[in-house]
């Protein structure tokens, strides 16, 4: 059985955040470094130092601090530079294995706290790495005016959030549904079990008061956690590649239990317009 992405159904849009309302990749601001590159720097850091048997809580604060100082001396990049290849690939071997997950990681081998890495990248600043887009704002208010509801399902935590979207040119208020909770979003804080587990994906359903999954597509950057998650509790799905070049978008196929389900490829978050249109 094939069941083809059908644009027709969808009214409500929910968006994944890290690495989809914003490319990890991209240096927004000259010699500061990417998003990605303040990823590395905690997880690579961290597991180095779970390695040589430094406790986490004085792994976090030691590699805060160096953080710190790191974004704002400029000097984020050369750190990065600086860890062994062999380190980078050892890590980048195990992630598969362990859930696609880095947290993970160091949660089977070293015995952390669910918590241990999300909190050490919560202090990522955002100020000196992110800047506003207004190409992305103008995408979220022409989905509001064509009648989407938006929405997003993260697994960051709120604060996090709420400081990404003002930096980014947006506002809590374009994404809100029912999530029975004073946070208007789904977040770390409200969703136990995160993607690709199916609690996030069926509460955003439920948020958007959807009369069917069909009826709700999730964008997201990760074929995993936001794709084959979504896919498989009955949403729509839009991948979200960051490329620079290629076809706006086009579509894929993926076999889910013995179906095969079509999910579209968008080039960029911008590219999304354009699969909801056609």
């Amino acid at each position: 059985m094939v069941n083809k992405f059908d644009q027709s159904r969808i009214n409500c849009v929910g968006f994944d955040v890290d690495g989809t309302l914003y490319r990890k990749d991209v240096e927004y601001i000259p010699d500061h470094g990417s998003i990605q590159d303040s990823h590395d720097f905690f997880r690579f850091s961290a597991y180095e130092r779970l390695k040589q048997g430094q406790s986490p809580e004085q792994i976090s604060q030691e590699l805060v601090a160096l953080y710190k100082a790191a974004i704002q001396e400029g000097t984020l990049k050369t750190f990065i530079d600086s860890v062994p290849d062999g380190l980078k690939s050892e890590l980048g071997e195990l992630i598969p294995r362990h859930r696609s997950s880095n947290a993970r990681v160091m949660m089977d081998l070293f015995g952390t706290s669910s918590t241990f890495l999300h909190e050490m990248l919560s202090s990522i600043d955002f100020d000196f790495i992110l800047a506003a887009d207004p190409k992305l704002r103008q995408l979220i208010e022409r989905l509001k005016d064509s009648g989407y509801k938006l929405g997003i399902l993260t697994t960051e935590v709120y604060d996090t959030v709420q400081k990404v979207l003002r930096i980014l040119g947006l506002d809590i208020t374009d994404f809100h549904i029912n999530t029975g909770h004073q946070i208007p979003i789904l977040t770390t804080e409200n969703v136990k079990e995160k993607k690709p587990s199916a609690e996030g994906f069926e509460r955003l359903v439920k948020g958007f008061g959807a009369s069917s999954p069909n009826n709700v597509v999730y964008v997201g950057d990760h074929i995993v956690k936001d794709i084959e998650g979504s896919i498989r509790c009955g949403l729509q799905s839009i991948h979200v590649l960051n490329r620079d070049d290629g076809e706006d978008f086009d579509f894929d196929n993926m076999d889910i239990e013995g179906d095969s389900v079509e999910y579209a490829r968008a080039r960029t978050i911008y590219d999304v317009e354009k699969v909801l249109r056609t």
